[in-house]
């Protein structure tokens, strides 16, 4: 299985490495990652994105919008909605996967 952990970083202190755009594709969960050791819903299309992007030997830190954010808090999502400019900006790397 896929496990991903969550970390926090602050962007006053130089970001992410590495941010990912991507196309959200059917809304529908269909498949589950760990995430920092729980079941954690994701749509086939992250889940197939996350499958190709992985290092099997080493960690690979990318801030994803759909497992970074709380999507069952409105108030966390405007909060972090208005943060992405500046997320994406100043993210070392940023991978478009279309």
């Amino acid at each position: 299985p896929l496990e991903c952990s969550l970390e926090i970083r602050d962007l006053c202190s130089g970001g992410v490495d590495e941010a990912l755009s991507y196309v959200w594709g059917k809304s529908k969960v269909s498949k589950y990652i760990n995430v920092d050791g729980c079941p954690f819903p994701v749509t086939e299309n992250l889940f197939n994105i996350l499958t190709s992007l992985r290092n099997q030997h080493t960690a690979r830190p990318i801030w994803i919008d759909a497992i970074c954010i709380n999507q069952a808090d409105s108030g966390e999502k405007v909060h972090q909605v208005r943060l992405m400019r500046d997320i994406y900006s100043k993210a070392k790397k940023v991978t478009i996967w279309l």
